[in-house]
């Protein structure tokens, strides 16, 4: 059976941020399995690496700290791409296009997708974009981006907290996350709500628990947003356009928070299955 080597830009004790959260879930299973056998920021990695570790196979994350000249080299290896946005543009933002569709002169990567075992999108509406731009017979999607059993149970532990606030708004600076338009929409419809923060997640979902609802924007299509999910688990209504939240294009949107629940789970056990069975590939 084959080792993995994951590598990113960041690492969740570099970053807190969703994709990192998400990369942690994937490689604490990995782990657990016997089937991790390193993890390594980009920058890190140099042609020497590459070449000693061609027998493993690669993970590639978030990559924007590696090494372009290497990329020929990476051909070499067999790798995996767990895709969190869409790096077949410059930008990754597919929304300054007519239906997502990146003019053909302005796709980038594109041998960088096809030479990979497989490109892991997070959701449907995550993989159908890709489908609109790049020609692959390598692309999958997992449905959700991945949680814990200790995050999904404090979502529903939460979610039974009495919900005696109206309107909730994201107090970030992160310009993505567009605090400041939402405000001013919510002032157009006369909505009365609340900037909230906290620099502890979990510390953060309690304060959301309390609201009815969470009015969100994005300046790109989120392949698959942790706060809408954690919403989601949480009975918070999500007030957003869907056109730009994938996971609200998923089969299991509409279901219970407590069916949701449920399916996350099977959904990270599929996801660690996919991974054994590439593992188990000996190709």
């Amino acid at each position: 059976m084959r080792k993995f080597i994951f590598t990113a830009d960041f690492f969740i004790e570099d970053h807190l941020g969703g994709a990192e959260i998400n990369d942690n879930t994937l490689i604490q299973m990995l782990e657990k399995e016997g089937l991790l056998y390193d993890k390594i920021h980009c920058r890190q990695i140099d042609q020497q690496y590459l070449l000693d570790n061609r027998d493993k196979i690669f993970i590639v994350s978030n990559m924007t700290s590696l090494d372009i000249g290497l990329m020929p080299v990476l051909a070499l290896c067999d790798y995996i791409i767990y895709e969190h946005d869409y790096k077949f543009v410059s930008n990754r933002n597919p929304a300054n296009y007519v239906d997502f569709v990146v003019p053909r002169h302005e796709i980038i990567n594109e041998n960088f997708y096809k030479n990979a075992l497989a490109v892991v999108c997070l959701s449907k509406m995550h993989r159908d974009i890709f489908e609109k731009n790049l020609d692959l017979d390598n692309l999958t999607n997992i449905h959700c981006s991945l949680f814990d059993d200790n995050k999904i149970d404090l979502l529903m532990s939460l979610s039974e907290n009495e919900k005696t606030k109206e309107y909730a708004v994201i107090d970030t600076s992160n310009p993505t996350k567009r605090t400041q338009d939402v405000i001013r929409w919510c002032e157009s419809k006369s909505i009365n709500f609340d900037l909230i923060s906290h620099p502890e997640n979990n510390e953060f979902l309690k304060i959301l628990s309390n609201y009815k609802n969470l009015v969100f924007m994005t300046r790109h299509p989120e392949p698959t947003p942790r706060i809408a999910v954690e919403a989601k688990l949480l009975g918070v209504n999500l007030v957003a356009s869907k056109k730009m939240i994938s996971v609200a294009h998923e089969y299991w949107w509409d279901w219970s928070p407590a069916d949701v629940a449920k399916e996350l789970k099977k959904i990270r056990i599929g996801t660690l299955g996919m991974f054994k069975e590439w593992a188990n590939n000996e190709l």
